[in-house]
C-alpha cells in the first residue's frame, strides 16, 4: 500500500517531439500511478518545469530546437536534484553516455523501447534515489541545528561541561577560553594536567584536600562505574585550598544515552553552598549546646544536691560523735568528678573542631555500658541484646555515647514499677532515594541504637515536653538527662526521638551517621 501510494505521487515530465511515443509513455506512468505532464520541445519543457516542477524528467536526446543534452544541463541548474532520463537512438547513443556520465543524466534507454513498463522500473527507482537524496539532506540539516541548539544550551550554562567519547577525549566544551575540543583530540579529563585546567580553569596555588585519595583518583574511581554501567550518574565533590580560602567544587557525572556512549561531565562551584551549610551546622550546633548546657545544668544541680546531702550525713554523724565514714567521702568525690567531667565536655562542645569524636562500634560501647550498670540493674527486669554482627561504625565521642545510654538504661528501669524487660538493639540501615525515613532522615547510612522498655509509657502532653529543658517526670523516669542527651546527639549529627503510649512502653531511638566504608574502629 506504502509502495502504490509512492507511486502515485511521483510527478514525471515526458519530452519528445513525436506525439505517438509521448502519448504512449504518458499512459504507461499513469497506469503506474504517476502525475504525468508532457511537453513537445526542450523550451516549452523549461516553461512547464518552472510552473510546475518534476520530480523525473524523461527526453528525447534529438529533438528541434533544444535537444535533450541542453535541456539537461538548463534542467539542474533550476533543480540540481532533478533526475533526468535520456532516451535516445541508436545514432546519438555516444550523447547519451556522455550525458549520463557529465551532465548527471540519471540513465539512459535506447529508442525502440522492447518492454514499455521497463520505464516504469526506472522512472520509480529514479524517484526514490532523489527522495532519498532529498531526506538525507534535510536530516543533516536538523542534525546540525540540533548540534547548534545542544551546543547553545551548553554554552549558556553557569557550570564548566565537557562531553567525552567512548575513547574519553574531549570532543565538547563550554569553555570558549581553552582549546579542548577540535584542537587537542587526545586531550582527556584522565590526563592529570587536563583535569586540573577543567577543575580549576588554570588558577594557580591550589592543592587538593580530600583525604588518602586526590581528586582525580575520586574522579576517575566515579568515572569508571559510570563507563562500566555499574551506575548512571555519580557527583564527586572536591575541596581545593587556595592562599586565600578553600573553594568546593561539584563533578557530576552521566552518561548519555546514545550509541556512542558519550559521557557529560560538568564542574560547579558549590564554595558559597558550602559555607551557608558550615553557617546552618554551626547554628544547629548552638543550639544543641544551648540544649545541652541545660541539660548540664540540671545534672549539676542534681549533684549538688548530692554532694550537700552527704555532707549534712557526715556533719550529723560528727555531731553524735561517730567516726567519720568513708563512703560518705566516697560519695562526694565521685559526684564532684562527674560534675567536672560534664563541665570539661561542655566546654569541649563549645569548641568549632570535633577532634573528640573518633570512629567506634557501637555494639561495643552497648557492651560496655551494660556491663557497668550490671549490679544497679535490678534482678526483677531482663536486659537483652539485639546486636547485629556487622561492625557498626559511627564517628563519636566514646565517654559521651555511654553518658547517653546509661541515663536511657535508669530512665528504663525507673519506667518499670514491676517485672519487666529491657531491650537494647544496634542495627545498619540505609536510606535511599524516594523511601520513607524516620525522622524524615536524609538520604546516607547510619547507626540505629534503640531501647526499649515495658515500662508506664508516656501521656501525649509528657512526651511532647520531654526533651525540653528541667522537665522532668518522677513517675514517668524520663526527665533527667533526656535534654543533654538530645544536646549530644545532635553534636554528633544524629536524632533521636521516642515512640511511647500509656502501658505500652517506650522506645527511644538514636540515629548517627555512620562511618564510610566501614573504616576500622578506634580502640577506647
Amino acid at each position: 500500500m506504502e509502495q502504490e501510494q509512492d507511486k502515485r505521487q511521483i510527478r514525471v515530465l515526458v519530452v519528445d517531439d513525436e506525439p505517438d511515443i509521448r502519448n504512449v509513455l504518458a499512459l504507461t506512468l499513469q497506469a503506474a500511478g504517476c502525475t504525468v505532464q508532457t511537453a513537445e520541445s526542450g523550451e516549452r519543457a523549461l516553461e512547464i518545469f518552472r510552473e510546475t516542477p518534476a520530480e523525473v524528467v524523461l527526453s528525447d536526446i534529438r529533438m528541434p530546437g533544444m535537444d535533450g543534452v541542453s535541456l539537461l544541463h538548463r534542467l539542474k541548474s533550476h533543480d540540481p536534484d532533478v533526475e533526468v532520463i535520456i532516451l535516445t537512438g541508436q545514432a546519438s547513443v555516444e550523447n547519451a553516455v556522455e550525458a549520463f556520465k557529465s551532465g548527471g543524466a540519471f540513465d539512459f534507454l535506447q529508442k525502440p523501447l522492447d518492454d514499455i513498463f521497463q520505464i516504469t522500473a526506472l522512472v520509480q527507482k529514479a524517484a526514490k534515489r532523489r527522495r532519498l537524496r532529498l531526506a538525507n539532506r534535510r536530516m543533516a540539516a536538523e542534525l546540525r541545528e540540533s548540534e547548534r541548539f545542544n551546543d547553545a544550551i551548553i554554552h549558556s550554562l553557569p557550570m564548566n561541561v565537557v562531553v567525552l567519547d567512548r575513547e574519553e577525549n574531549i570532543i565538547k566544551s563550554n569553555r570558549r577560553r581553552h582549546n579542548f575540543p577540535g584542537e587537542s583530540p587526545a586531550s582527556s579529563l584522565f590526563d592529570l594536567d587536563t583535569f586540573h585546567d577543567f577543575l580549576y580553569e588554570g588558577q594557580s596555588g591550589c592543592r587538593e584536600n580530600s583525604g588518602r585519595k586526590s581528586g582525580h583518583e575520586t574522579f576517575l574511581k566515579s568515572y569508571r562505574q559510570v563507563r562500566r554501567h555499574e551506575i548512571d550518574q555519580a557527583e564527586v565533590e572536591i575541596c581545593c585550598a587556595f592562599p586565600n580560602e578553600p573553594r568546593w567544587y561539584l563533578i557530576h557525572i552521566c552518561r548519555l544515552n546514545t550509541p556512542n556512549e558519550q559521557i557529560i561531565v560538568s564542574r560547579t562551584d558549590i564554595t558559597r553552598l558550602k559555607q551557608m551549610e558550615e553557617q546552618v551546622a554551626q547554628s544547629r550546633k548552638m543550639e544543641a549546646v544551648a540544649r545541652l548546657a541545660s541539660g548540664v545544668a540540671h545534672e549539676t544541680r542534681n549533684a549538688l544536691v548530692g554532694i550537700m546531702g552527704s555532707i549534712e550525713l557526715i556533719e550529723m554523724d560528727q555531731a553524735e560523735g561517730a567516726s567519720l565514714k568513708p563512703r560518705h567521702l566516697a560519695t562526694i568525690q565521685e559526684t564532684a568528678k562527674r560534675i567536672s567531667r560534664l563541665s570539661d565536655r561542655l566546654l569541649a562542645y563549645a569548641e568549632k573542631d570535633m577532634d573528640w569524636k573518633v570512629s567506634r562500634d557501637l555494639r561495643e560501647i552497648v557492651r560496655d555500658t551494660l556491663d557497668s550498670m550490671r549490679t544497679s540493674i535490678p534482678s526483677r527486669i531482663r536486659v537483652d541484646l539485639e546486636l547485629e554482627e556487622n561492625p557498626a561504625i559511627a564517628s563519636v565521642d566514646a565517654n559521651q555515647m555511654h553518658t547517653v545510654l546509661r541515663a536511657l538504661i535508669d530512665n528504663a528501669v525507673e519506667a518499670i514499677p514491676m517485672d519487666g524487660d529491657i531491650r537494647i538493639s544496634v542495627r545498619t540501615m540505609v536510606i535511599r532515594q524516594n523511601q520513607p525515613a524516620p525522622a524524615k532522615l536524609p538520604v546516607g547510612r547510619y547507626i540505629c541504637l534503640a531501647v526499649h522498655d515495658t515500662g508506664a509509657g508516656m501521656e501525649k502532653q509528657v512526651k511532647e515536653r520531654i526533651f525540653e529543658p528541667f522537665f522532668s517526670t518522677k513517675f514517668v523516669g524520663r526527665g533527667m538527662s533526656m535534654a543533654a542527651a538530645h544536646g549530644v546527639i545532635r553534636l554528633h549529627d544524629g536524632v533521636i526521638y521516642l515512640e511511647s503510649a500509656p502501658e505500652k512502653g517506650t522506645t527511644v531511638h538514636i540515629y548517627l551517621p555512620a562511618t564510610p566504608d566501614r573504616e576500622e574502629a578506634k580502640s577506647p
